[in-house]
Order: structure tokens, then C-alpha cells, then sequence
């Protein structure tokens, strides 16, 4: 009866051997499997940077040096409105300055004429009054040979 069951033995270790190798076969089938989906992977991760990631980062640059390109000319036309308007600023003032000036020269005509006037006028008015006087002077003297 050893021999039974050496032979049951036999059969349930040529069954774990069978299954060991089916394992085996079935881990090495999966590793080549696992290794070529990584490689069509990587293959299509780069494929995809080169063809999408990569023009997009080029235009993304070009964007940045445009941009940068533009903020110097800005700050360059900023610097020439400045100076331009600090300019304008400047003329201003002078002329500000200019036209107080000739505001207290017409000032000191205008009151030296009108005092002129006014003296003028005064003093024809006190001609006139003093000719008056005298000739109702005249009318009230006694009329000699009457």
C-alpha cells in the first residue's frame, strides 16, 4: 500500500510542479507583458512632449520674450511722455510766471493812466468851476456907467 500511496504523492506533487510552472511561465509572460505597455508609455509620453508640450513651451517663450520686448518700449515711451510732459510743465509755469508779470505791468499802466485821468478831470473841473465863479462875478458887478 506504499506504493499508492507514493504514487497519490507523486501526482499531487507533479501537480504543484505543473503549477508552479504555469506560475512562472504566467509571471515572465506578465513581466514582458508590463515591460513593453512601459515602453509604449514612454514611447507615447514623449511622443506626446514633442508633438504638444513642446511647441506650446516654444510659443510660451516666444510670449514672454514679446512681452518682454513690449515692456521695454513701454517703459521707454512712458520715459518719453515724462520727460515730454515735465517739459510742458516747465513752459507753464514760465509762462504763468509771464503772464503775472505783465498782469502787474498793465496793473501799474492801468493805475497810472487812471490817476492821470482823474487829475485830468479834476483839474479841467476846477477850471471850469473857476470860470464859472469868475463869470458870475462878472454878471454880479455893478456895471460901471450905469
Amino acid at each position: 500500500m506504499e506504493r499508492v500511496q507514493l504514487d497519490t504523492t507523486n501526482v499531487l506533487l507533479g501537480i504543484l510542479v505543473g503549477l508552479g510552472a504555469a506560475q512562472m511561465i504566467a509571471l515572465v509572460v506578465a513581466a514582458i507583458w508590463l515591460k513593453r505597455t512601459v515602453g509604449h508609455l514612454s514611447q507615447a509620453a514623449a511622443r506626446f512632449e514633442s508633438e504638444r508640450v513642446a511647441p506650446l513651451l516654444g510659443e510660451a517663450q516666444q510670449l514672454g520674450n514679446q512681452a518682454r520686448q513690449l515692456m521695454t518700449e513701454l517703459q521707454a515711451a512712458v520715459h518719453r511722455a515724462s520727460a515730454l510732459v515735465n517739459g510742458v510743465e516747465l513752459r507753464t509755469r514760465r509762462a504763468m510766471a509771464t503772464v503775472d508779470s505783465v498782469n502787474k505791468a498793465v496793473g501799474a499802466v492801468v493805475n497810472t493812466v487812471w490817476s492821470q485821468v482823474r487829475r485830468a478831470l479834476e483839474s479841467g473841473l476846477r477850471r471850469r468851476v473857476s470860470a464859472l465863479v469868475r463869470s458870475t462875478r462878472r454878471a454880479d458887478a455893478p456895471v460901471s456907467g450905469e
